[in-house]
């Protein structure tokens, strides 16, 4: 969120604050769909001595975006005014104004999730927040939990929604009928189990494969599936995890034809002979016909910036390793042609 929309807050932030903090459920009673207004009641609960009665409020303020395209639950969540927050998100109109996406392209539940808010994002799940929205990478609420390692955000954002959880809304026969997609692809190609695995969090690997996450789902830049990964980035305890519990596909190959094999052969011969040994995986080579095509492919990036070579750098191992099976360079391929020629 820009300075701009730091400024509108300090302005609207004392309004929704005050507002919403004496509300309660009964509140929710009021709530009148069709003129889009609110009563607020006296709260009964707390004995509030400040009475607020027959005050009638707009919703309309509270869900308009200001210059940087936040509504006021973004606001809220950012600030951490929790409770603000929570009463907002209680008193929708339509699920659809949760889904509202800001200049960054975020929804109020990716803010959550980036600011590590558990709990406002559980109620946004509860309230029938779209699950799967994306931001401008393509990332949905998931995808960013799962970068940033998050397991309650996770746990929070798949777990089936009860129907006590509900009665929080006031509407008890009304359950989200959103499902959390696990396949879901970013513009990197890549699915929540292969984010997590590249952060090394073996416990939200876990978890996401018993929600039902496919192990053998491969990603689109190299084909490799989250068993090649976690060899590829040595996160041996992940692979071991894999293999001993959630039965991989031990044959798949990437695009490249590697198997889970050869890739551990390339990158740890002990975890190779593991693999033989425990499984039952064939002993075979890395295929040596891709080393020349993968040493062009390497060399036609050197170019491309620092971003392309932080990229490369994350997939390092795989792009080094090919090249690492009996390298074939170019001068070698012209002393041969020369030599074949003068024969």
């Amino acid at each position: 969120m820009k300075k701009e929309s730091i400024n509108y807050v300090e302005q609207c932030t004392c309004n929704f604050s005050t507002l919403f903090s004496g509300m309660t459920l009964k509140d929710v009673n009021q709530f009148n769909t069709d003129s889009i207004m609110l009563n607020y009641p006296q709260n009964e609960e707390n004995n509030n001595t400040n009475k607020v009665e027959n005050n009638q409020y707009s919703l309309d303020a509270y869900y308009k975006q200001d210059n940087n395209g936040d509504t006021q639950l973004h606001v809220a969540i950012i600030r951490k005014y929790f409770q603000s927050a929570f009463n907002l998100i209680r008193m929708a109109p339509n699920p659809s104004v949760l889904d509202i996406l800001n200049d960054d392209c975020e929804a109020p539940l990716h803010v959550a999730v980036s600011m590590h808010q558990p709990r406002t994002a559980r109620r946004l799940v509860i309230a029938g927040a779209n699950l799967n929205v994306e931001n401008s990478n393509g990332d949905t609420p998931l995808h960013l939990a799962c970068s940033n390692g998050d397991i309650y955000c996770a746990k929070a954002l798949t777990y089936p929604v009860a129907t006590n959880e509900v009665i929080w809304l006031g509407r008890e026969n009304s359950l989200p009928i959103a499902k959390q997609n696990l396949e879901q692809i970013n513009n990197d190609g890549l699915t929540c189990l292969h984010l997590t695995i590249k952060r090394g969090n073996l416990k939200l690997t876990h978890y996401l494969l018993e929600r039902g996450a496919n192990i053998d789902t491969q990603e689109l830049r190299n084909g490799r599936t989250a068993l090649h990964l976690a060899i590829e980035m040595k996160k041996f305890d992940i692979a071991r995890l894999l293999v001993r519990e959630f039965k991989p596909d031990l044959t798949k190959r990437t695009y490249c034809q590697f198997s889970p094999y050869q890739m551990a052969y390339i990158v740890d011969k002990k975890f190779a002979e593991e693999l033989h040994i425990e499984h039952g995986v064939p002993r075979e080579l890395p295929p040596e016909s891709n080393d020349v095509s993968s040493s062009e492919d390497e060399s036609a990036n050197e170019d491309s910036g620092e971003e392309d070579e932080a990229e490369d750098e994350e997939d390092g191992i795989f792009l080094r390793s090919l090249m690492s099976v009996k390298p074939l360079n170019e001068k070698t391929l012209v002393n041969n042609e020369k030599s074949t020629m003068k024969e």
